[in-house]
């Protein structure tokens, strides 16, 4: 992601391990969105 994505971008992304790094990298503002729990959007960023 690095070089790709501006590190002030907000990040969604599902619980994949590969994603557990995003916040170490710099990118602090990743939320994960938990499809098994039936949640598709959350918070004020979210459209309906």
């Amino acid at each position: 992601m690095l070089g790709r994505v501006s590190i002030e971008s907000d990040i969604y992304s599902d619980g994949l391990h590969g994603y557990n790094d995003l916040v170490d990298m710099g990118y602090f503002k990743h939320f994960r969105v938990l499809y098994g729990g039936n949640e598709f959007a959350r918070g004020e960023h979210c459209s309906h």
